[in-house]
């Protein structure tokens, strides 16, 4: 939490805020901010505001780059709007059972919800448990 923005040395991209109804807070700010600024729900009581042309997706393209990782062989996990991007972009979008109905209609499949350890159980699909052994 920061008094001012004005305190750190880096170009900020990205700024969240807490509210009571995350969704419709988003969908106020994106029409009135414009610009290519995306404000996007990320929990139950959060949005994130975007700068344009950031989101989950391009920051996971630059390490991607850098890796040498094609979008084909990326699994995301997902559940609110600020993973939207992600998951487009995925070989494999997976959204939690607990994931608002954007995200689940925006997945290849839906694991079983955080509380009942979904990614987990995804993992152990795509990386079973003799693989790991090696």
């Amino acid at each position: 939490m920061l008094d001012d923005v004005g305190e750190i040395a880096e170009t900020v991209v990205k700024a969240s805020l807490r509210v009571d109804d995350p969704v419709a807070v988003a969908e106020q700010l994106s029409r009135a901010l414009g610009h290519g600024v995306a404000a996007a729900a990320s929990g139950p009581e959060d949005v994130d505001v975007n700068a344009p042309g950031h989101h989950k997706a391009t920051g996971l393209a630059r390490l991607l780059d850098r890796w040498g990782v094609d979008w084909a062989d990326v699994v995301a996990v997902g559940d609110n709007h600020n993973d939207l991007e992600m998951l487009d972009a995925a070989g494999l979008a997976v959204a939690m059972a607990n994931a608002r109905s954007e995200v689940k209609d925006a997945a290849d499949r839906v694991a079983p919800a955080n509380a009942a350890d979904g990614v987990l159980e995804v993992l152990d699909e795509l990386f079973p448990a003799h693989d790991r052994a090696r």
